[in-house]
């Protein structure tokens, strides 16, 4: 096992990196696949997904059910709040499919843009949540079992245990899913690619929720894969 010295003020600067490196591939292959009228999609989709992730970890870490609330704080960008890659996944993708309509563009070749984007931006964020000792899993034996240090989530719900590091398991999963993804778009085209991401990534999320401590699940719990 090893230990995770400290809470590093890494975690905020990793998803900002996240951020930033997910925009900047997005960018790009939209330019490639749509043009100039594509760019106008990607900040609207920042925008809402960022909007909807607020939301959803509001309503749902902890279950709070009270919309307006949520809502309410979604809205304020400056409050230090969480934000949840479903909920942003969510509002994004519904941004997507409602600028490729009005804008008459092709779906998959939007698509194919944003999902490399969205993997990429996934596994840096997922590195935040393993050093924030925010997202981490049941106690293990396992050698690489990860102690963390009391003053973060996992220290004061798990204590000094061994745990399984589940935010990096997901990093490394969605690595290899990037490595697929781009045989798949070489060998198949970009629809077999955009296909097997839909179908891979909830279930990496949803494989993964076995073996999660800190799941707060709705929806007859199936939040990860929702």
């Amino acid at each position: 096992m090893y230990r995770v010295f400290g809470v590093h003020p890494s975690p905020l600067a990793l998803y900002r990196l996240a951020v930033l490196v997910g925009c900047t591939i997005a960018a790009c292959l939209l330019y490639r696949r749509g043009g100039n009228r594509a760019f106008l999609i990607l900040p609207l989709a920042l925008v809402v997904g960022g909007f909807g992730g607020r939301f959803w970890a509001l309503m749902f870490y902890p279950p709070r059910h009270d919309v307006w609330s949520a809502l309410r704080g979604a809205v304020d960008v400056l409050s230090p709040q969480h934000a949840s890659v479903v909920g942003a996944f969510l509002g994004g993708f519904a941004v997507v499919l409602l600028g490729t309509r009005m804008l008459s563009l092709e779906i998959v070749s939007v698509l194919s843009a944003f999902a490399p984007a969205m993997i990429v931006g996934q596994a840096i964020a997922r590195l935040s949540c393993h050093y924030g000792g925010c997202c981490f899993g049941e106690p293990t034996t396992l050698l690489w079992g990860v102690v963390y240090p009391m003053n973060s989530p996992a220290g004061f719900s798990m204590g000094p245990l061994p745990l399984h590091p589940v935010a990096l398991y997901e990093a490394i999963l969605l690595l290899a899913l990037f490595a697929l993804y781009l045989i798949l778009l070489w060998r198949r085209g970009p629809s077999c690619a955009v296909a097997a991401y839909f179908i891979c990534h909830p279930v990496i999320r949803f494989g993964l929720e076995f073996i999660r401590a800190d799941s707060h699940t709705a929806a007859g719990g199936v939040t990860s894969v929702l």
